[in-house]
């Protein structure tokens, strides 16, 4: 048997160890360090064995943090104001801005004379602001956070659940027990019911992925939104924890690459950089390979001329300019 280290398994486990130092120097400023390292120390054989199954443990790690730790956060429940309201006050204080807000601003600036309309617009604005108060709040993980205008329910918590097993199953599809090894993790970082071990636990996560499957890729629907996220999120901390080489100024790829795209290597160059500027990203192999993907939608559907037109506004080249190639010196 062949027992060398890949190239690749040395970069997974060195990514595993500094995501796993990540979140502990986070739940150590937190107050919540011994906590953290004895919740750790239940899973981290089970996360160090899924790595021969071609999973990626500092993935899992992360999404077991994120959902573990993910909660609800509703003024409701944290500005004292609102807390004093009873249940029967906050329906009626709710009622009447919903009752508001359907009347509408027409209705409002008949009665706000003079600058009715102005004035409408404005009490409008903070009737939506104090509804959000009663019935809003943020779901919050150490990954993102989002807010909401809608009511926040207990279901919010069970739908981040189902996120992290449709993720952790598909990191564990080369496992020879998927729901089994799925389970195990889920029920060490206390996201079943102490009903749902064994059997019953397996059983669980095997009904909930069947559920939820059809909207796992659906960034539309919460389920697959949380998904989504959780892969970002990742992506995210990677990039953050282990930055990606970028591509030297020098390098004579510029020429190559911008020989396809019939252009010359320096304004192939500046316009790379200024579609990474404008993302957000670094510039490295990976964001050429997507900056070259939308290159050849966008040369499909208008034409090498459109991608001329791409490459100027990325360059900073003024839209009237003739786009000429360099020449040298001593031409």
């Amino acid at each position: 048997m062949n027992n060398r280290t890949t190239n690749h398994e040395e970069a997974g486990t060195d990514l595993s160890q500094r995501v796993e130092a990540f979140y502990r120097t986070r739940s150590e400023r937190t107050g919540q360090g011994e906590a953290f390292a004895r919740w750790l120390a239940r899973i981290r054989g089970d996360l160090a064995e899924t790595a021969q199954y071609g999973a990626r443990p500092a993935f899992i790690l992360h999404a077991l943090v994120c959902t573990r730790e993910g909660r609800l956060r509703r003024p409701t429940d944290e500005v004292k104001t609102l807390q004093r309201l009873t249940l029967r006050q906050r329906a009626l204080l709710l009622g009447g801005l919903r009752l508001l807000r359907k009347l509408g601003e027409s209705w409002l600036a008949s009665l706000l004379e003079p600058m009715g309309s102005e004035r409408a617009r404005t009490f409008l604005g903070q009737v939506s602001q104090l509804e959000y108060l009663l019935t809003g709040g943020v779901e919050e993980s150490p990954g993102w956070q989002v807010a909401s205008r809608g009511r926040l329910r207990p279901r919010a918590r069970q739908r981040a659940v189902t996120a992290c097993i449709l993720c952790l199953l598909e990191e564990l599809k080369g496992h020879p027990k998927p729901r089994a090894a799925v389970t195990v993790l889920l029920e060490k970082s206390g996201l079943l019911k102490t009903s749902r071990g064994g059997a019953a636990g397996m059983a669980f996560v095997a009904k909930r992925a069947a559920r939820a499957q059809a909207v796992a890729k659906d960034r539309g629907e919460p389920i697959g939104f949380i998904v989504s996220m959780l892969k970002e999120s990742f992506a995210n901390l990677r990039e953050f924890l282990v930055p990606a080489p970028g591509i030297p100024v020098t390098a004579s790829i510029w020429a190559k690459h911008g020989q396809t795209w019939r252009t010359t290597g320096a304004l192939f160059r500046e316009a790379f950089h200024g579609h990474c500027e404008v993302r957000g990203i670094a510039g490295d192999a990976e964001a050429l390979e997507q900056f070259e993907r939308g290159l050849a939608g966008i040369r499909r559907r208008e034409g090498i001329a459109g991608v001329k037109r791409l490459f100027k506004i990325l360059s900073g080249q003024p839209m009237g300019t003739r786009l000429t190639p360099c020449r040298s010196s001593g031409s």
